[in-house]
């Protein structure tokens, strides 16, 4: 998997005000296509730190639409 090598890959997410901080987590797209935005994430996260990453935490994998992937990863973060 791309991101065993790449952990920095990913997109950083932020706190955002209606759905919750997820600043300390990074989003993945995939399910690309060229007619389409991609319709699916992976929400993860890097560990023990974003300096120093030994290890990919994945939250969730799941829709992008209506927000349910960021908001299920709020709720499996205890947020």
């Amino acid at each position: 998997m791309r991101l065993k090598t790449h952990p920095h890959l990913g997109l950083r997410l932020s706190d955002h005000p209606l759905i919750g901080d997820l600043a300390d987590c990074r989003k993945i797209y995939f399910d690309e296509a060229a007619d389409r935005p991609p319709r699916y994430r992976i929400v993860y996260r890097l560990k023990p730190n974003e300096d120093t990453p030994s290890n990919v935490e994945v939250i969730v994998i799941g829709r992008r639409a209506s927000a349910e992937v960021y908001k299920e990863a709020i709720r499996r973060l205890g947020r």
